[in-house]
């Protein structure tokens, strides 16, 4: 997408509201339109209704939230290569959890399978003690960020423009 097209998209997605978007999402911080473009669409249909999912739920069961966050994942087998960094992506953690029979990402790296044997055994200790490394979503909103190294908290509402996206009228 080249970086003319990036006010016309927006503008045609959000209406009124498209001042605002082009405002807080400049496209200046970003390496390509289409990371620009693709950060906006994430934070406002996958970010902040996942987020105030979790709210929700967190009021009437126990519940554990965390954004898979590894910065150098595997691409899609056989995509063209991007104009911006894939980082973690709408199902990008799959190739992480489970041996796909069919080629639908490359192949991990070895530090890549080091994430992937952390995140299956976090989740077998779960299923078996209903307990993990962090706190409840109820502690405060806690949202854990799963990447190579430690883990550490998510700023997932900052990182994602929550209180934005809420009070866009």
């Amino acid at each position: 997408m080249p970086p003319e097209a990036y006010e016309p998209e927006i503008r045609k997605e959000f209406g009124a509201q498209a001042d605002a978007v082009l405002a807080r999402y400049l496209l200046s911080r970003f390496s390509s339109t289409g990371e620009a473009l693709a950060t906006v669409l994430t934070d406002r249909t996958w970010s902040v209704p996942t987020l105030d999912t979790a709210r929700l739920l967190s009021r009437w069961t126990p519940t554990r939230m965390f954004e898979f966050s590894e910065r150098e994942t595997p691409s899609w087998a056989g995509d063209p290569e991007l104009s911006f960094e894939l980082r973690a992506s709408h199902m990008s953690e799959l190739s992480y959890l489970f041996d796909l029979k069919l080629p639908l990402f490359e192949k991990l790296t070895g530090k890549q399978e080091r994430l992937a044997k952390r995140m299956a055994d976090t989740w077998v200790d779960f299923a078996e003690s209903g307990k993990t490394d962090w706190p409840s979503f109820r502690s405060g909103g806690y949202v854990q960020s799963l990447a190579s190294g430690p883990w550490k908290p998510a700023e997932f509402t900052k990182d994602h423009n929550h209180a934005f996206w809420k009070n866009l009228r």
